[in-house]
């Protein structure tokens, strides 16, 4: 039942991830007038993508972080159960993501790279994260593995953009 409940919560972690992400597109086109989409693509500028994908980075890595913390990391007992948990909240996660990609565009076999590469990052820091975060540690002991988590997904992102976009 543990495993169900870590896989449901990569789940809840993407859904809340996009809720948070769409607050705060709204918030700085209503107060700031700034764009923080990708709605004008051919115009923007590195600068501009590249601070966007560390805002989604940092909320996704933020959330992920929370519920490792409160609730996955109270299951883990070896480093088997830390392989397990991640991989079942990494697939949680990427599998929402390719359902919101899904049905925003069609996807074919030539996106099979893209899909394999989303759901390894998401596998890949939920273990590392897993690994590091433990329910009695100091939050400022922690920090360190978070922001690494962050700048990986920033720069994973910032791939995926250019390579398969």
């Amino acid at each position: 039942m543990k495993f169900i409940e870590t896989l449901f919560l990569g789940i809840l972690i993407a859904c809340t991830a996009l809720i948070v992400q769409v607050f705060i597109t709204i918030i700085a086109e209503l107060f700031f007038r700034t764009d923080i989409t990708f709605q004008y693509l051919p115009t923007d500028s590195i600068w501009h993508i590249g601070f966007i994908m560390i805002i989604a980075a940092a909320i996704e890595e933020g959330l992920r972080y929370l519920i490792i913390k409160k609730r996955t990391s109270q299951h883990i007992n070896n480093n088997l159960s830390i392989f397990i948990h991640g991989s079942l909240l990494g697939i949680g996660f990427a599998s929402f993501e390719m359902l919101l990609a899904s049905l925003s565009q069609t996807i074919s076999t030539s996106d099979i790279p893209m899909i394999i590469s989303v759901f390894t990052i998401h596998i890949t820091l939920s273990i590392f994260l897993l690994y590091f975060i433990k329910p009695k540690n100091q939050i400022i002991a922690e920090l360190p593995f978070l922001f690494i988590s962050i700048i990986f997904h920033t720069l994973s992102n910032l791939a995926l953009f250019y390579f398969f976009l």
